[in-house]
Formats: C-alpha cells, structure tokens, sequence
C-alpha cells in the first residue's frame, strides 16, 4: 500500500509542471484574443446589439474597433498625421475578421465611416480612443471540446460594466489569433 501510495504521489508530482504549463499557455492564448473578445463586447455593448456576423454593420462595428484600439499593436498599421486615420493593411483586417467571423467568406462593404482603397488594400478608419475601460478574461470551461470564455468589461475602479460568454475553437495553424469564435451571449 505505502509503494502505491509512493508512486501515485511521484506521478502527481510529475504531471503537475505538465498540467500548468498547458494551463499557463491556453490563459496566453486567450489574453491574445483580448483585441478580438474586446471590440465583439464594446459593440454590442455601445451599439445595443448581438453577435451577428450575418449583420454588416455590427461586423464592421468590431473591426472598426479591432483596428482603431488595437491596429497599432500590430506591423504595417500606421496614422496618417493630417486625417488621424488609422490606416490598416487588408491583410490584417482579414486576420481580424477570420477570428472574429470565421465563416464570413469575404468582407461585407465597409460602413460608412470606414474607407477603403483597393490600389493600396488598405481601410482608413477615423480615430477614436477606447474610453477608460478595459476587458478581462474571467474564466473559461471546456464545453464540447470548445472554451466558453467569461469576459467582462472594467472601468478603472474594477467595477463590472458589463460582460458575456464568448465560445471560441482552435484556429488554423499559421492563424494571427489561436481561436475562433464560434458565437457570443
């Protein structure tokens, strides 16, 4: 029995590292979908809506939101100095929408705050600040082999704004973000 015990104690003590470390690498991989889980919540909050990527204007509500806030984390994204435009690549404004909307064949027409150039494939968005909030990731749970991701919005005093469940999958390899949403509430 003492042998038993022994090895189940040596076998838990070797797992351990394993277990947080795929712990510690899945809370990496969902802070890095903040800017996606970010604008999906600023917009249904601060447009009155739900997640409908059948819906052209909430579609370019968060990528609007993706590019002004979080367009500049990312290279070849710039500010044009007279305008104040953020101006960012297609490329990118596609990794952002196959994250958020991954079954959206193509970009809907933009908004009408939203321009695009086709010679250059760059969309201009007017600039905008993100206000004195910030979201959090409060929780996940696996359910049916995807995560239901808790996030919540914060204002400075870490009061609780406002919040939603996001479920997301694995993306691609080679994908900007490591998940996909599959929906939101």
């Amino acid at each position: 029995m003492k042998k038993w015990l022994a090895m189940m104690i040596a076998l838990m003590l070797a797992t351990a590292p394993m277990a947080m470390a795929e712990d510690m690498a899945q809370t990496d991989a969902l802070l890095s979908m903040l800017p996606v889980f970010d604008s999906i919540l600023r917009t249904v909050r601060e447009d009155a809506s739900s997640y409908d990527p059948q819906n052209a204007e909430f579609v370019w509500g968060v990528l609007y939101r993706m590019g002004v806030n979080f367009g500049l984390d990312y290279p070849d994204v710039s500010i044009d100095e007279e305008t104040f435009d953020v101006v960012v690549t297609g490329s990118l404004m596609r990794d952002f929408a196959a994250a958020a909307f991954p079954g959206l064949a193509k970009l809907p027409a933009p908004s009408t705050s939203v321009t695009y150039d086709e010679a250059s494939d760059a969309y201009r968005l007017p600039g905008s600040d993100m206000g004195e909030s910030e979201t959090v990731v409060e929780g996940s749970q696996d359910v049916d082999g995807k995560l239901a991701v808790a996030v919540a919005m914060m204002d400075l005093d870490g009061s609780k704004l406002d919040g939603m469940t996001i479920t997301v999958s694995k993306a691609q390899d080679g994908a900007l973000f490591p998940y996909v949403v599959d929906g939101a509430e």
